[in-house]
């Protein structure tokens, strides 16, 4: 049976006090070993975040199946890679980056998104809304992220089921207000169930 979409206290592993004490030294020698093995002439690029780091993907004729073994990679290496998605006053001037690529130094997804600081202020939803979104996520499918900025997520998504696939659409709707404007929860079932993928943006 699928489980109902669950509600209860927010899961303490991953409020951001326990989410920055994992990540405090994320770049450890160990780490910092596996990334440069990941990004090996690779050109980094903007300035040096905590957690997440940015590199240019050259070749756009084969960036798509650069970025594909550069995420296989990373998961061997338990790092967190993703095509680094512009905020939305970049995108709106022209300046989307699609050919980089973030790397956060965790082996797990939703840790990733905390690092990122992924949120929809200007709809009034919050870093931990998406946090707690993902958290329940896996209990009606598996997922992993292709691409995320600091206002947008994309995620590869294979549901259990349909009727697990009409709830995650459902509470998807719930936390990305522009996408409900567009889309009903059953076209955005079908949308996910014919492509495998499921992106938020709240641009």
């Amino acid at each position: 049976m699928t489980p109902r979409w669950p509600k209860g206290p927010f899961p303490e592993r991953y409020r951001f006090p326990a989410v920055e004490a994992r990540l405090a030294h994320g770049w450890s020698t160990e780490r910092e070993e596996a990334y440069r093995s990941l990004v090996l002439g690779l050109d980094p690029v903007g300035p040096e975040d905590p957690w997440v780091r940015l590199v240019r993907v050259p070749d756009p004729s084969r960036r798509a199946e650069r970025f594909r073994a550069l995420r296989a990679r990373a998961k061997e290496l338990e790092l967190v890679a993703f095509a680094w998605i512009a905020p939305a006053r970049a995108r709106r001037d022209g300046l989307d980056a699609q050919d980089v690529l973030g790397v956060v130094p965790t082996s797990d997804p939703v840790d990733a998104v905390s690092a990122t600081g992924v949120a929809g202020p200007v709809h009034g939803i919050g870093m931990p809304a998406i946090v707690r979104f993902l958290v329940t996520l896996r209990s009606f499918g598996a997922f992993e992220i292709l691409a995320m900025g600091e206002d947008c997520l994309e995620l590869a998504f294979e549901a259990k089921n349909d009727e697990a696939l009409a709830r995650v659409a459902e509470r998807v709707l719930r936390i990305c207000p522009p996408l409900a404007r567009r889309e009903s929860a059953e076209a955005l079932a079908v949308r996910v169930r014919e492509t495998s993928l499921l992106r938020m943006d709240w641009a």
